[in-house]
């Protein structure tokens, strides 16, 4: 069977009807970020045109979805264990930021005091000369300038005690510097922390008032008294929500040791450590009937406990002294305790010898 010319471009024509070309040609031209794979077309599109040709969108979202099918298809390409893998290139649409900027970390107490003085921080130099050997050295670290731990001799000062070791001296005084930054340096992190929330720390209710000072100048009699009451009360919430905290985080760290702090040293004005577990009470419904079927419940479960021997629990005798229980509670006598009964009677009789 033979093929003539004509049926081979008859089929040809019928192919390019069904399916459009890859290749497209813009006027205007689009822009394209592979790395988000998108594409934005900036040519205008008249009310017009589109009412004129019903299919105008459709074949123009076609035409900028092949554009950029294109493109990605022109990208770099590797072969991995799984697929074929096109590797974008990076982003160059600038996108606004989802959230607001992160502000910076709180102010210390010392860089607080110096914005408000306006004290400015100087640079020191690296370099401090050594006059014990006449050259210049670090400051700080490893070989430094004047080094007093490598002091031999100390001269002892004039109003201290002659029998006093210098050397223990300068190493308590040094322990105490480092431990006094250590405490500085964990109450300025917990202000700060503190701070970000947005409670003041060490608020006193007659400062309250500071802060309104320049509002008040401009207000009548009546209003400085409305908003005094209200800064005295904001002042009072705050310092109320601090001592909360600090309560919570004081019973926390008295159960962070291993025994619970039930070994703890403990000051005069702590609180003795409460055990935090709670306990598992039973329902009380007030309810007769139910409270014993609670109660035989029980039983049944400790008799079905495996490896524990049924004839322990004598369900005669459980229920007997139930029903001796109710009975008492019902003329509003104590129930006594097995054995309590001949001990009282036994207390009497020696009484009247």
């Amino acid at each position: 069977m033979s093929v003539s010319t004509l049926d081979v471009a008859a089929e040809l024509e019928s192919l390019q009807s069904r399916f459009k070309p890859i290749s497209v040609e813009k006027d205007v031209p689009v822009h394209m970020d592979l790395g988000l794979l998108t594409l934005s077309d900036p040519a205008a599109i008249s009310a017009e045109t589109v009412a004129a040709e019903p299919d105008f969108l459709k074949n123009l979202a076609r035409d900028n979805a092949q554009l950029l099918m294109n493109a990605i298809l022109s990208l770099p390409t590797e072969r991995n264990d799984f697929a074929l893998v096109a590797s974008l290139p990076a982003i160059t649409t600038r996108l606004p930021r989802e959230k607001t900027l992160p502000s910076g970390p709180a102010l210390t107490r010392w860089e607080k005091f110096a914005k408000e003085k306006g004290i400015q921080k100087r640079k020191k130099s690296k370099m401090v000369f050594d006059e014990a050997k006449e050259e210049y050295l670090p400051r700080f670290g490893y070989k430094r300038a004047n080094d007093d731990t490598k002091d031999w001799l100390i001269e002892v000062p004039k109003n201290a005690d002659p029998y006093q070791d210098q050397f223990a001296a300068r190493e308590a005084a040094k322990k105490e510097r480092v431990s006094k930054n250590k405490k500085n340096q964990k109450r300025n992190q917990a202000s700060a922390a503190i701070t970000a929330q947005g409670a003041p720390v060490g608020i006193m209710p007659q400062a309250a008032g500071k802060a309104t000072a320049r509002v008040k100048g401009a207000l009548s009699s009546t209003a400085k008294v409305a908003v005094d009451a209200q800064a005295l009360a904001q002042a009072r919430k705050q310092r109320a929500q601090l001592k909360d905290r600090l309560r919570e985080t004081l019973s926390t760290t008295q159960i962070s040791t291993a025994s619970m702090g039930r070994f703890d040293k403990a000051l005069k004005r702590d609180k003795p450590v409460v055990d935090r577990v709670a306990k598992k009470k039973s329902q009380v419904t007030g309810r007769e009937a139910e409270e014993r079927l609670q109660a035989l419940k029980i039983l049944k479960q400790v008799a079905r406990k495996r490896g524990v021997n049924a004839e322990l629990v004598n369900a005669r005798k459980a229920a007997h002294l139930d029903s001796v229980a109710q009975a008492e509670e019902r003329r509003g006598q104590p129930r006594m305790a097995p054995g309590a009964k001949r001990k009282l009677a036994a207390a009497k009789a020696r009484a009247r010898k």
